[in-house]
């Protein structure tokens, strides 16, 4: 009421070491194999998952499984979305 803070020095500093700590063990991009970079890269440029079997020499069923591991590794559900969090999170290339 006379203008101060609502909490203590002590225990402001320890809530922010605690949210800090929170926030940096969530930091950074997921990690996605090579074969998963490859197939998200490849999908940004358009190519379906066929064409894309085909040219890294997998199988359609091998592509649509790295395409699963990607969407819950990116927490997203369609390609579009993918394919956004990838360029935003810089996994992917323009």
């Amino acid at each position: 009421m006379a203008g101060g803070s609502p909490i203590s020095p002590t225990i402001a500093r320890r809530l922010l070491r605690r949210f800090t700590a929170h926030r940096n063990s969530d930091a950074g991009a997921p990690t996605l194999s090579t074969q998963e970079r490859a197939v998200l890269s490849m999908s940004a440029k358009g190519y379906n998952y066929d064409e894309i079997a085909r040219l890294l020499n997998l199988s359609p069923h091998t592509v649509e499984t790295y395409v699963k591991r990607i969407y819950r590794k990116l927490h997203v559900h369609t390609k579009t979305a993918a394919v956004y969090e990838a360029r935003k999170l810089g996994l992917v290339d323009d």
